[in-house]
């Protein structure tokens, strides 16, 4: 996401970005690019950012690609305590 981050412009040099920044925590600097009409995913560095944003991103694209209805991720109800602030 930085100056030491190479991914973008190689993509961006070899097709087309689709979208290079997500907002959402972790996995902002996550990218969706086209190389010759294949799909490239770009994940964080952080181990565990890229492991959630892979999970999320690889298995609805396959889920889509493969012609399956599509995969809706279970939905928890959550009760606050407290007032929790939002960035």
């Amino acid at each position: 996401m930085g100056e030491k981050d190479l991914i973008k412009p190689f993509l961006e040099s070899k097709g087309e970005i689709l979208f290079g920044w997500l907002n959402m925590k972790p996995g902002k600097p996550t990218t969706l690019a086209r190389i010759n009409n294949k799909l490239v995913f770009s994940f964080p560095g952080n181990p565990v950012s890229c492991f959630v944003t892979a999970h999320l991103f690889i298995s609805w694209s396959l889920k889509i690609i493969s012609g399956d209805e599509l995969y809706e991720f279970p939905k928890i109800k959550v009760k606050l305590t407290k007032q929790v602030r939002l960035d």
